[in-house]
This record gives structure tokens, C-alpha cells and sequence, in this order.
């Protein structure tokens, strides 16, 4: 996995992999650095419905996030358009935002990410809707970020591929924060092309849902997309959404 050694770096890749692949926290030591202009990771979490079908879904972190950091989830579950997810709250009692949502009208499945700037202290954060599901998300610590963060997002969507993009999305300054997170209804390895992320382990649910996601420190203003590709033909969704530094 590559990174861009002429910047501060957001994620040491191999510290990230071992958080989530524990499904806990990860620190490393770049967090720690004080760095105005970069926003900073401190920790992920992740979770899955497994086989059962769910209208709801916890992830817990591994230990209680900051005072103000912003915290962002890439979330999904196998449904169509018809059962987005309803609402995001967490153990600090924090208002959660979509930052942006794709879905197929006619297949599963639905990919969104919601975010919340500023936030009190957590632990859990729990998502809901309305029709049981096969669902899974990534959870995402941040510190180093506007008060009002969201710069943009954009999303694609498609049937039967072999390949499936976010479609780009342009930050408005350098140091901004990229997550994206890509989803289809076979589950089989995708494999992120964009370099500039650093990517959780893939996750499944069901017998026909994977997502896969990451985050990128961005070092310009150059548009930037969550590419992928996988080997056996899919109907996916892509989402990226972008975020100020303070």
C-alpha cells in the first residue's frame, strides 16, 4: 500500500488494518502530532449484521472519542432505495448528518455516510431503519477538523461490472479529509485503485453484501474518486465524501 511521503500522513496502513480487522481502536502516532493544517485519525471500529437480517446496527469504538473530533461512518445495508437509513445516534447523545447516500432503485444495495462535527465524548454509535436487512459499517475518529466540515460528496452507481468508482468529487483547499466506500452484492475481494487511501479490511453481511472503504489526507485540490475493481461481474454503489481541516 503506498503513501505519499511528502506530506503529514493520515493513516500508518498497517496500524489501521490491525484495528479493524480486531473490529478496535488504532492510535498511531501521527494522531498525536500537532498539526493545525491536517486533519488527523485516531481510531476505527467496525461491524456487521453477520447472517441475520436486522433493522438496526452498533458499532462500538474502542475507547471513548475525543471532545470535538469529528466522527464519520460509511454505512450499509442490502436494500434498494426503499429503506434508507432512518436515524444515527450514539452514547453521547451527539446529532448525527448524512453526508451523502446512493442506492439502485431496482437491486441492493443502499451506501451512505453520516458524519458529526464537534462531538461529545462516545462509544457506541447505532444505526436504524425500517425493513430488515443484512447490514455493515466502517467507524471513523477524526480530530483536526473544521467546525462545519462537509466540503462536498458525489456517488455512482451500476449494474453487472467489473469495476465502480464514487465519481470525483474537488476539495477547495489542500489538507482536506476524503472517505469513501464502495458496495456490491457479491461478496469477493474488491481492490481499491485509488492510491491515495488507506483502506479497511472488506467487510461482508449475508451471503451477498461487501463494503469496503477508506480515508485519504489530501495534499491538493486536484479532484479525487474511490475507484475499485473486483473479478466476477456486480451491481455496486460508490460514495466519497470530503472534509475541511480547522
Amino acid at each position: 500500500m503506498r503513501t505519499n511521503q511528502a506530506v503529514h500522513r493520515l493513516i500508518r496502513p498497517v496500524v489501521l488494518v490491525a484495528a479493524v480487522a480486531a473490529g478496535v481502536r488504532a492510535v498511531p502516532a501521527e494522531a498525536t502530532a500537532s498539526r493545525p493544517d491536517v486533519i488527523r485519525f485516531r481510531q476505527l471500529a467496525a461491524a456487521t449484521s453477520g447472517r441475520p437480517e436486522v433493522t438496526s446496527l452498533t458499532g462500538r469504538f474502542g475507547f471513548s472519542t475525543h471532545t470535538g473530533a469529528l466522527l464519520v461512518m460509511a454505512i450499509a445495508n442490502g436494500t434498494s432505495c426503499s429503506n434508507p437509513i432512518a436515524t444515527v445516534t450514539d452514547s453521547g447523545g451527539n446529532t448525527w448528518q448524512r453526508a451523502s447516500s446512493v442506492c439502485l432503485s431496482d437491486a441492493f444495495p443502499n451506501l451512505e455516510v453520516w458524519f458529526v462535527p464537534n462531538a461529545a465524548p462516545a462509544r457506541t454509535v447505532t444505526a436504524s431503519w425500517t425493513q430488515q436487512a443484512h447490514a455493515m459499517m466502517d467507524l471513523y475518529e477524526f480530530t483536526g477538523a473544521a467546525a462545519s466540515p462537509l466540503d462536498g460528496a458525489s456517488t455512482a452507481g451500476g449494474h453487472g461490472d467489473l469495476f465502480g468508482t464514487s465519481s470525483p468529487a474537488t476539495p477547495s483547499a489542500p489538507g482536506e479529509l476524503a472517505v469513501g466506500a464502495l458496495c456490491g452484492d457479491v461478496i469477493q475481494p474488491i481492490t481499491v485503485t485509488t492510491a491515495a487511501f488507506h483502506n479497511a479490511p472488506q467487510l461482508a453481511a449475508g451471503s451477498a453484501l461487501t463494503l469496503r472503504s477508506g480515508a485519504a489526507s489530501l495534499t491538493s485540490v486536484a479532484p479525487i474518486s474511490y475507484d475499485g475493481t473486483w473479478s466476477a461481474p456486480m451491481d455496486w454503489v460508490g460514495l466519497i465524501a470530503l472534509f475541511k481541516a480547522a
